[in-house]
């Protein structure tokens, strides 16, 4: 019986360790999702950054009226 219970044990320390690492990888996965979901926020919804060019603004400079 103390065979059999220690091999048990050794069973269930190797599955401890198994749940470990597969936990691990799943944080670490979760991490990087969240990260991107981030990125996409802001690319998505971020600021925008527009360029004016001079030729732009001196439509605005002339003085016309239509």
């Amino acid at each position: 019986m103390s065979q059999n219970n220690e091999k048990t044990i050794e069973q269930l320390l190797k599955e401890n360790e198994q749940l470990k690492l597969q936990l691990e990888a799943s944080n670490s996965r979760l991490q990087w999702l969240e990260e991107q979901y981030k990125l996409l926020q802001q690319f998505r919804f971020g600021v925008k950054s527009e360029k004016v060019t001079e030729g732009q603004l001196s439509l605005f400079n002339k003085g016309y009226l239509w």
